[in-house]
Formats: C-alpha cells, sequence, structure tokens
C-alpha cells in the first residue's frame, strides 16, 4: 500500500492518491501490517507522514487504526486459526456469474447463513469456490471447505479439521497451519500423529462441539461451506450458534428447503453471452472463426445453456482438436442416433429417476455421449472404468480405486475366457461323438436296408437312425449353452488384489484422459465427477451392461474393504472407500436379478459399511440407514435361495448389529425387537446343526450379551444380570473358549455383571470385585485392561480401601499412556485424573485433588 501511494504521490500528488483511496474496495484489516521498518519509518518510507495521514483519513476503508508492526503481526497471525481448508482447486475458466458473486457478498452481509440452491450442473459449486478465493484474505481469514452429502461425510472432515487444527506438541487454543494455497492447507495435511491421534479418540459429539467452539472464539472473520447438501435437517447438527459477526455458513443444495426465501439464492443457467463466453475461454481457437462463432450461439442454445454440457463440450473441442462448427455437427449426429434408439416411455421416464428436467439431462447426456465415443476410440479401457466409476460414490475416486476395477474386470474377463474354451471343448467333444454316433446310425441303416433288401421297414428305421444322430449334432450348442458367461463368479476373493504392471499403467493412462476430457477434477490425488454425468453414465447402460458392471464394483469394494472393528490401524483406509461402499449397495437394490451370491456379498458390505459408520464415525442414523439396506438385500436374496444358511447367518448377525445401534440412538423397543429376531434366527439354525457350529453360537452369546447391556440401560438389573449370564456360560462352554477373542468376550462380559452388582441397591460390592478381577485375568488388550481397572479402583473406594484403589488407578494411567503415547489430552486419561482428584479429595489432600481436578480440566477443555 506504501508503494502504490507513494507512485500516486510522485505521479498526481494528493488528489491522485485520495482518489486511488476512495475508489479502491475490498481492503483487508491487515493490508498495513507489511509496512518495512515501521518503528523507524523516516529511514525507508518516503513521505510516510503525509502517506500515514491518509490513511487515518480514510480508516473507515483502510483499518489504520488495527495497524500492527510486523512482528507484532505475525505473533497474532499464528495464534489464530487461519488459512484456506478443504478448498477445491480453483477453476481457472471461471466464467460470467458476476451479478450473483456480488450477491452473494451482499446477502451475507445481512444474513450470516445463506443456501445457493439449484439442479445440478448449473455450477453451484464453481461459484462458492469463486467466491471464496475472491473473498479470501481480504474479507475472510478462514474458510473451511466440508462435504455435507452425508453424515458420514460431515463427521469425516470434522475429525479431519480437527486433527489439522491442533497443535503439537504444546496446544495454542486458536492455531491452525497457515497457507497461501488450497494444496498446502488441504485435510490430508496433519498436524502431527499426537493430534490426529487426540482427534480420532474423540467421540463424534465432542469432536463437532470442540470444532463449534472454536469457531466461536476465533478472532477472525471466517467462512465456512457445506457443499452438497442432501438433508436440510443435517447441516443443523454441524453449524455454529452465536458466532455474531465473525462467522459466515454457506450452503449449496439441489432444492431449496419452503419458507426460505430470505435466505436462498437461487441459481438459473448461464445467459446465451456468458455460454459462449465460457466456450471461448475454454476452447478459445476453436470458437474464433466466424462460422464457429455463429456455431457457438447455435450450440449452447440447443445445450440450453446448461454450463456443465458447456463445459463437457468444450473440453471435447479442445482435446480433439474440433472446430465449433464440426462439433455440432457431431452433436447432431449423436442425437438423432440417440433419438432413435431411445423409446419415448424411457425419456419420460427421466425425471422420476434422476430428479432432473428432461431438457437438461438430456443436454448433459449428449454432450457426454461425443466424449464416450472418443474416449472409446482411443482407449477402450478408459471408457469401460468411467461406466465403472458410476455406480460409485462421486468424490473420492483415487488410482487405487481404479485399479482395483481394472483387476477386477481383468478377473471376470478370464473367467468368462476359461469358461468360452471349457464350452468349446465340450462342444468339440460332443461334435465328435456325434459324428462317430452318425456314422454308426448310417452303417447300421445300410445293414438293415440290405438285410431287408430295401424293404419298408428297413429304410424306416435307417431313417430313424439317421435323424437321431442329425439332430443330437444340431443341438450340441443348446446342450453347452447353459455354461454361459452370464454365470455368477463363485470365486471371486476378498482380499487385497494385487496388481500387474498393466493396471498401474492404465489407471495412470485412464487418470489422464478422463482428466483431460474434464469429466473428473482433482485435488491432492483425490478425483470428483459430477453427479449429473455419473446419472448419464448409467442411463446410457443397458440393464445386462449395468448388473455386470454393479457385480464388479462388488467385487473391488470388497477386495478393497480391509475394516477390522478390533483393529483402528484399518480405519483410515475403509473411510476413503466408505461413500464408495454405500453407492454399490444401493445400486445393487435396483437389479434384483442380481444372482444370490453378488446379493449376498452387496449385503454384506452394507452391512460392515453400518458398523463403521457406527464404530468409528458414531454416525448412528447413517449407520442404522446402512445396516436396513443390508437387511432389505438379504431378504431379496433369501427369497431366490430358501432357508439358505449364508443367508440367514449374514441376516441374523445384521440384526444384531441394528439392535446396537437402536440401542445407541436410545430407541430400547425397536433394539429389542431386533435382537430378539437375530436370537430367534440364530438359535433356529443352532438347532438344526445341533450345536456344532462355533460361529452359530457365537452369534448367540454375543446377542446375550448385547441383550443384557439393553436391560441395564432400561435399569432391569435382574433381567440383564439374565441374559449376560447366559452369554457368559455360553461362551464358557465354547470349543474355543482358550482363543483370545473369547477371553476378550468373557472379560467384557464380567465387567458388565460387575456393573450391574455395583448398580444394586443395597450395592455387591465384594461380588462385584471378584468379577472384576475375574475379568481382569481375562484381559489382554490394553484398553480393556485400564478400563477395568479404573472399575476396581471406584469399587475399592467405595469399599474404604484408598490405597489399594490409588494403585488401581496408577496402573491404569501407566496403560492409558502406553496406549496413545505422547498423547496426554485422551479422555480416558482425563477420567483417571478425575478419579484420582475425587481420591485426594476423600483423603483431604487438598492441593493434589486440585492439581488432579485442574490437569483434568484441562484435557477435557
Amino acid at each position: 500500500v506504501d508503494a502504490v501511494l507513494q507512485g500516486c504521490l510522485e505521479w498526481g500528488d494528493l488528489p491522485m492518491a485520495e482518489r486511488f483511496l476512495r475508489t479502491t474496495g475490498g481492503w483487508s484489516p491487515y493490508f498495513l501490517n507489511d509496512t518495512p521498518s515501521s518503528r523507524r519509518p523516516w529511514m525507508f518510507r518516503k513521505q510516510y507522514d503525509v502517506i500515514d495521514r491518509l490513511l487515518e483519513r480514510y480508516s473507515d476503508k483502510t483499518h489504520y487504526g488495527e495497524r500492527r508492526h510486523p512482528e507484532e503481526f505475525a505473533m497474532a497471525f499464528h495464534r489464530r486459526m487461519r488459512g484456506l481448508w478443504g478448498l477445491p482447486p480453483r477453476n481457472v475458466h471461471f466464467t460470467g456469474r458476476e451479478d450473483r458473486l456480488e450477491e452473494l457478498a451482499t446477502r451475507l452481509e445481512r444474513t450470516s447463513e445463506l443456501l445457493v440452491a439449484g439442479m445440478g450442473g448449473l455450477g453451484k459449486t464453481q461459484l462458492c469456490t469463486e467466491y471464496c478465493y475472491r473473498r479470501f484474505p481480504a474479507g475472510y481469514g478462514l474458510v473451511v471447505w466440508l462435504n455435507a452429502e452425508s453424515a458420514d461425510s460431515l463427521v469425516a472432515d470434522y475429525k479431519q479439521l480437527l486433527r489439522d487444527w491442533t497443535p503439537t506438541p504444546t496446544p495454542t487454543p486458536m492455531e491452525v497451519p497457515v497457507s497461501s494455497s488450497s494444496s498446502a492447507s488441504s485435510p490430508s495435511a496433519s498436524a502431527g500423529s499426537t493430534a490426529a491421534a487426540a482427534a480420532a479418540d474423540k467421540s463424534t459429539e465432542e469432536i463437532i462441539a470442540e470444532v463449534k467452539s472454536r469457531l466461536f472464539r476465533s478472532q477472525v472473520p471466517w467462512l465456512l461451506v457445506f457443499d452438497n447438501v442432501e438433508h436440510p435437517d443435517l447441516s443443523k447438527r454441524f453449524l455454529p450458534r452465536g458466532a455474531g459477526t465473525k462467522g459466515h455458513v454457506l450452503l449449496t443444495a439441489r432444492h431449496a428447503p419452503p419458507a426460505s426465501a430470505d435466505r436462498t439464492l437461487l441459481l438459473g443457467c448461464f445467459p446465451p453471452s456468458e455460454s459462449v463466453q465460457l466456450l471461448a475461454r475454454i476452447a478459445p481457437r476453436h470458437v474464433s472463426s466466424p462460422r464457429d462463432a455463429a456455431a457457438a450461439r447455435s450450440l449452447v442454445e440447443t445445450l440450453g445453456n446448461l454450463p456443465l454440457a458447456l463445459g463437457t463440450a468444450a473440453a471435447y473441442m479442445r482435446r480433439c482438436d474440433v472446430p465449433c462448427a464440426e462439433y455440432l455437427e457431431r452433436y447432431a449426429a449423436s442425437e438423432g442416433r440417440r433419438s432413435s434408439s431411445s423409446s419415448s416411455s424411457s425419456s419420460s421416464a427421466l425425471p422420476a429417476r434422476y430428479g432432473e428436467s428432461n431438457e437438461h439431462f438430456h443436454s448433459v447426456a449428449s454432450s457426454l455421449a461425443l466424449s464416450v465415443n472418443e474416449i472409446e476410440k482411443e482407449n477402450p479401457t478408459a471408457c469401460r472404468v468411467l461406466r465403472l466409476l458410476s455406480f460409485l460414490g462421486p468424490d473420492l475416486v483415487t488410482k487405487a480405486v481404479i485399479r482395483n476395477l481394472l483387476c477386477e474386470r481383468r478377473r471376470v474377463d478370464a473367467v468368462a475366457e476359461r469358461r468360452r474354451r471349457d464350452v468349446d471343448r465340450r462342444r468339440s467333444v460332443a461334435r465328435a461323438t456325434a459324428a462317430v454316433a452318425l456314422g454308426i446310425g448310417a452303417s447300421g441303416a445300410l445293414r438293415l436296408v440290405r438285410r431287408n433288401h430295401g424293404g419298408q421297414a428297413g429304410v424306416v428305421a435307417a431313417t430313424a437312425l439317421t435323424a437321431a444322430a442329425l439332430l443330437f449334432v444340431s443341438q450340441d450348442s443348446f446342450l453347452f449353452d447353459g455354461h454361459s458367461n452370464n454365470q455368477p463368479d463363485t470365486t471371486a476373493p476378498s482380499t487385497p488384489n494385487s496388481f500387474s504392471s498393466f493396471e498401474y499403467e492404465q489407471a495412470n493412462l485412464v487418470w489422464d484422459i478422463l482428466k483431460s476430457f474434464s469429466l473428473i477434477s482433482v485435488k491432492d490425488g483425490k478425483g470428483t465427477i459430477h453427479r449429473l454425468m455419473s446419472q448419464a453414465m448409467r442411463y446410457s447402460q443397458s440393464d445386462e451392461e449395468a448388473r455386470g458392471n454393479v457385480t464388479i464394483c462388488i467385487d473391488a469394494m470388497r477386495s478393497m474393504w480391509t475394516f477390522k472393528p478390533e483393529r483402528p490401524d484399518t480405519w483410515k483406509e475403509s473411510q476413503s472407500i466408505l461413500e464408495h461402499v454405500k453407492s454399490v449397495a444401493a445400486h445393487s437394490l435396483e437389479y434384483h436379478d442380481l444372482s444370490p451370491e453378488y446379493i449376498l456379498r452387496a449385503g454384506q458390505l452394507s452391512k460392515e459399511a453400518g458398523v463403521f459408520s457406527a464404530m468409528s464415525l458414531n454416525a448412528f442414523v447413517e449407520a442404522q440407514a446402512s445396516l436396513e439396506m443390508s437387511l432389505k438385500l438379504l431378504d431379496i436374496g433369501a427369497a431366490k435361495r430358501k432357508r439358505n444358511a449364508a443367508f440367514q447367518k449374514a441376516k441374523a448377525e445384521t440384526l444384531h448389529e441394528l439392535g446396537r445401534v437402536l440401542r445407541y440412538q436410545a430407541n430400547y423397543s425397536e433394539s429389542e425387537q431386533s435382537l430378539r429376531e437375530a436370537l430367534q434366527i440364530s438359535n433356529r439354525w443352532n438347532t438344526n446343526r445341533k450345536g456344532n457350529d462355533p460361529s452359530v453360537r457365537k452369534g448367540i452369546a454375543d446377542t446375550l450379551h448385547e441383550l443384557g447391556v439393553l436391560e441395564v440401560k432400561k435399569h432391569n438389573l435382574d433381567t440383564a444380570a439374565l441374559f449376560l449370564q447366559q452369554s457368559l456360560d455360553m461362551r464358557r462352554s465354547s470349543d474355543q473358549c482358550t482363543s483370545d477373542d473369547t477371553h476378550a468376550n468373557c472379560a467384557s462380559t464380567l465387567h458388565q455383571l460387575a456393573a450391574i452388582h455395583v448398580a444394586r441397591k443395597p450395592p455387591s460390592l465384594e461380588k462385584a470385585k471378584t468379577l472384576l478381577q475375574e475379568s481382569l485375568s481375562l484381559c489382554q488388550q490394553i484398553g480393556q485392561r485400564a478400563a477395568t481397572l479404573k472399575q476396581l479402583a471406584r469399587v475399592s473406594i467405595r469399599q474404604g480401601f484408598l490405597d489399594k484403589a490409588d494403585t488401581y488407578l496408577e496402573h491404569a494411567l501407566e496403560l492409558y499412556l502406553e496406549l496413545y503415547g505422547d498423547n496426554k489430552l485422551h479422555i480416558n486419561i482425563a477420567a483417571v485424573k478425575f478419579q484420582q482428584g475425587a481420591l485426594a479429595l476423600q483423603r483431604e489432600q487438598l492441593e493434589e485433588a486440585w492439581n488432579h481436578f485442574s490437569e483434568c480440566l484441562r484435557i477435557r477443555l
């Protein structure tokens, strides 16, 4: 600013300097903080006194009163949350929408929350992205971009955001890595392993509350963007309230809720002039001639001025070096072929199926068809991958996902080739056999004719033998067509794929091709495909092709899904494909004629997704939806295969998990109904198998345990003790009672039984102590042992054995420190500190109690 004002004074004196200050907008409160040697301005700043008086005169714009020396500003800068987080890459071809950008800024001055609504393909995300880049850092010191398509995605973003905000090693309340670009402050950048562990071990509600609290206390203006809100009520749980003038919230959605006009900005298609500008900006050489310019005006009208369709068309022109006039001719020819091959009934069904208007959906589908045809000519593999990707989630598309899809595609092709060769071999054998039979039949017929001296009986017999042999030959293809390539492959592995050089090379090539046609946008190695594009790709496939692609996606996700509840190190990798798993399970419901094997696999995947959502993300509503989808798939598969053990066992497991998730939501009645149905199915199969299936018996014991925990929540202690004791007895009688898993499960049940004895009136403390000590003898997991030691300390305190309680707490703290490493901010450590404080208070050791309580409070804050 000093340099600019110095130039104004030299070239136009005070009037020019004042005119610059009057006519320049968008001043940031930080523009004046970079003055060199500000403590001795006479050494480096010419006419500093005149410049400072001018800045002070216009302080309502220049924020002169907030001016800081550079070193002071640097200290304040690093004490605050600042930067760009999760923001998509800026669209270098962004065109028009200037009036909408100005309206966004104006509306956000009057309200702290604004929804940008409009159907798919209008550029809602691009508009908000451009607004963020234009307003940072002048308008906002912090911009956070969140994927709001589901609670799972929001929780995942909040967790990563808190990791990046959590300082290491010494905490300051308002700190975030500083970045001048979106890539440097992306969600993938972690603040450190300690911070990551601290955020990962917090519950979902704690994470949400902490993020909202930090935003509330922020000293810099911030903007929170919730992109692609599918459920209007979903964002309310995550939105900070009472932030005053410091914070703004921007949302994008396809539909605007009723009675929200004052807080909604409706987005429409481009005006024709901006549509032509967009084509010219992306493919300038291809619309430069008068003929191409006229074609561009016709093309934008044909495409309905829809930004997504226009961008796809322009990317095609640039990628294939096709002038706009030629593109228009190709488009017309492609549209003619599409119209002749599609029926009017399917066209009229589009709005119900996709939620978009026929006109705009067809404009996207038609422009996409040209790109797909060109990709098919250049690289058929890329085209196949694009069709497969349409059944997965639109975000977090990676090269690893593409490699797995290619690997499954190659395996399916290899299986089909083996089957084809097997059919050919069988057919060759059949033909040879038939030829021999024909020869024998003809020879026999000739003998009959000779024996009967050409009589009528001999001729009839000969004709019959010959006809039978010929019929056998003609039917060999019918006999062996039953081994068709459409039969399900039951050999697909559920273990991670091993890739050849082909998959790596083709994945890189496919990635580059899809990027060059602007069909995928990429940031930090993660791609996004527009939802409308995916819908158009699915619509373009025949039912048979779509079924085959769904099965490939199912197997690819099974090979990538590594989630193990007892191994937190598998959670992060599984989270990266969670939306893909949920998407392919949902699409499996659309094709009831999938083979039972694939319906079972899809149902099991959906169940795993539900367990993950509940355990890792605490997103219980989404977990319930995934588990209920699993039940629908399993019911469809079971109807095709009556009394199939695999479907019944999978249904019992899913009902068990659903009962647990419903309990987490305090929906005790439905939880009990689900658990009892699971127990009924397991008991029936256990009886049929005469109790010889250990996995079924384990499932029964687990469900009895869960019913016991549910009864504890309902304060039915006697019933709870009955269920838990039955579970414990079944586990102890198991053939695998010496395994580590059985020991851990028994320890968990003993712990719950002890809690019941503590809760009774009067409590049975000695019995609880005995059960906890037995549980401790079975515990091998560090966290489980620490939790049992904490409970033993509570019992010992109530019994008056304070020294023993002190020992238990010290041991529990040592185990937690071993488990969490240098992360001393874990909530479990805070719980131990609280108990130590209560123990010291009971001993009247006030200073020690003060220290323990202070440490507990510091961790929890």
